[in-house]
């Protein structure tokens, strides 16, 4: 089988591609066998919208690939079902989940495996919304909203009360001076019980500068999206953000079994822990074995490939990954997480896992005619 990858530069996360290959060719390595032979093609910043389907469609014509795996986010996708199932060309869409999976027509050939950060943050709004109370205010930047995570969030606290923030906000892209201690008057006037922040990097850490500052979490739980607390950036967190909500479907420190030998291997492996991008690209190649395995087929045919991979189960580091044979989406189990303080040394704690119950998915039917806004790239692909 000839596969190929499409992966983006980012600035954010520069080994992000490097990261990816190495997960792929660790997760085709568990299948010694049956080698997948790989393409590779970077993917710029202002490809996703307008160039993503002809870099596929060179990629089919010219490398000849059977599959491709690529990173992309909904509002690339507008055209992917008509286009993959004309050329017969399996495609798996990966990316950390910042856009809703809303109004993507369905293809035989059109395959989602993600973080779903999405639907982390659609379950630790419902969370919250039960265990803290739904009074919450919304903290974020001109980035992260572009973004789906603040949204989520809302459209999971309305499973259990009242969803509208008592104020929103969103620092600019060029804020003017001053603009910082209007989060803070928000906090001190309206005394919300919840803060959901969204922010990632160096404005993850200028946030949480400020709860310690101003006292902004004294009285106040914070929910964050998980890159507002990820595991880079805890070596450099202020005290303040200990007992900062978060959820995710999977980080290193995941303590099921099987995440815990992968992370051991890989490092030993590459002399690294694996990122979010290692475990998708390690997932991706063990998608496509499995379903090649599941056809039972010598030689590859797609429509049969396709037909496989509609209902493939792996065993994943995050526990069992299988594909829902209706959405085209894997499944998987999502996880609360707490910050801690272990003798000073910020932590990512797990508390349990998070049950999405009934609704999400008819919510998200609603939800397929809402205008698409936002940014065009995956998330931390800039």
């Amino acid at each position: 089988m000839k596969v190929g990858v499409l992966v983006p530069q980012s600035k954010l996360y520069p080994r992000l591609g490097k990261d990816f290959v190495n997960g792929f060719r660790f997760g085709d390595a568990t299948f010694p066998n049956r080698t997948i032979e790989i393409v590779i093609q970077t993917l710029a910043s202002g490809q996703f919208r307008d160039g993503f389907k002809d870099v596929c469609h060179a990629m089919q014509l010219q490398h000849q690939v059977d599959a491709i795996v690529g990173f992309a986010e909904t509002p690339a996708l507008d055209d992917m079902a008509t286009f993959t199932e004309e050329n017969r060309l399996p495609l798996i869409v990966t990316n950390i989940g910042g856009k809703l999976p809303v109004g993507i027509e369905p293809s035989p050939f059109l395959f989602f495996n993600g973080l779903d950060q999405w639907q982390s943050m659609w379950l630790l709004g419902k969370y919250v919304g039960q265990q803290v109370g739904d009074q919450y205010l919304v903290a974020s930047e001109y980035y992260e909203g572009g973004y789906d995570f603040t949204m989520a969030f809302q459209e999971g606290l309305k499973l259990v009360g009242e969803a509208t923030p008592l104020a929103n906000y969103i620092k600019t892209f060029n804020p003017l001076p001053g603009d910082e201690m209007t989060l803070v008057n928000f906090v001190k006037e309206l005394q919300p019980k919840v803060i959901q922040a969204a922010y990632s990097g160096q404005h993850a850490l200028e946030f949480f500068e400020r709860c310690a500052q101003h006292q902004l979490n004294e009285n106040a739980t914070v929910a964050a999206s998980f890159y507002s607390v990820a595991e880079d950036l805890l070596p450099q967190l202020n005290v303040a953000a200990v007992g900062t909500l978060t959820s995710t479907s999977w980080y290193s420190g995941l303590s099921l079994a099987a995440n815990q030998q992968f992370v051991t291997q890989y490092d030993d492996e590459f002399e690294d822990l694996p990122s979010a991008f290692s475990l998708l690209g390690y997932e991706a190649a063990l998608l496509l074995h499995q379903a090649y395995r599941d056809a039972g087929l010598e030689k590859f045919k797609p429509k049969a490939f396709s037909s496989a991979l509609a209902t493939v189960a792996i065993n994943s580091p995050r526990g069992t990954l299988k594909m829902d044979a209706t959405t085209q989406r894997t499944i998987t189990d999502h996880y609360l997480l707490e910050v801690v303080s272990n003798e000073g040394i910020l932590q990512l704690k797990e508390v349990q896992q998070l049950e999405e119950g009934e609704g999400l998915e008819a919510r998200l039917t609603q939800l397929a005619d809402t205008q698409k806004h936002g940014w065009t790239n995956p998330y931390l692909c800039v």
